[in-house]
């Protein structure tokens, strides 16, 4: 029986207030439809599937590079698919394409639990648009007080873009936009936040794409 562990949604975002030290890791979805037993191989072959976030399409001529004791370069074929046999391990995973968003790198580790597929999703834009266009953000008004919530929207992203609003160190939570690429959250101006001209910034974590706005923070 196939067992499907689905974590393809979850993200992680670190963001450390004292180094300015950023991470935005979208986790691989892993699909397990093989088991290999503790102690059968020293190695474990798998294959990289890469689909596209939105349609699920297979994304031909992607790349999967892992690095660890050598350097594995590989482009996934007309379904999507690239097979590779790997080592027990410890490894580095960069999955891209042109034009699309791109994961890692980030860690990723091969022994007897690792799954025989492995799913990656990227963000591509759709055909016959621009990969993003033109992002813009906006707020509910123009001045706050410390203890107050902005309101805050952004369009011109991408549709499904994951955007994050930032003032300075200081994040708030991320939300996906929607298929008109529009985006709407809070954003809690707390104590952290210096009083004065300040600088509100929008980004999608899997582009960099961004827009900002000045806002007056008061004392």
């Amino acid at each position: 029986m196939c067992q499907f562990q689905d974590i393809s949604m979850h993200l992680t975002f670190e963001r450390s207030l004292h180094n300015s030290l950023n991470k935005a890791t979208m986790i691989l979805l892993l699909v397990t439809l093989t088991g290999v037993q503790p102690g059968q191989s020293g190695s474990m072959t798998i294959t990289f599937q890469v689909w596209d976030f939105q349609t699920a399409e297979p994304l031909p001529s992607s790349i999967v590079l892992l690095t660890g004791g050598a350097v594995l370069n590989q482009t996934t074929n007309e379904a999507g698919n690239t097979t590779i046999t790997l080592p027990f391990g410890s490894y580095t995973i960069t999955v891209s394409k042109s034009q699309c968003s791109k994961i890692g790198p980030q860690p990723f580790t091969v022994d007897e639990t690792t799954p025989s597929f492995v799913i990656a999703k990227l963000q591509c834009p759709s055909v016959g648009s621009p990969p993003f266009v033109n992002p813009h953000v906006q707020t509910d008004k123009s001045e706050y007080q410390i203890g107050q919530v902005i309101s805050w929207t952004t369009t011109g992203f991408a549709p499904g873009a994951y955007v994050q609003p930032c003032i300075g160190d200081l994040c708030g939570g991320v939300v996906q936009s929607n298929r008109s690429g529009i985006a709407q959250g809070t954003f809690a101006v707390d104590a952290r936040v210096n009083a004065g001209n300040q600088t509100l910034t929008a980004t999608d974590i899997t582009s960099d794409a961004s827009a900002q706005i000045q806002i007056l923070v008061l004392v």
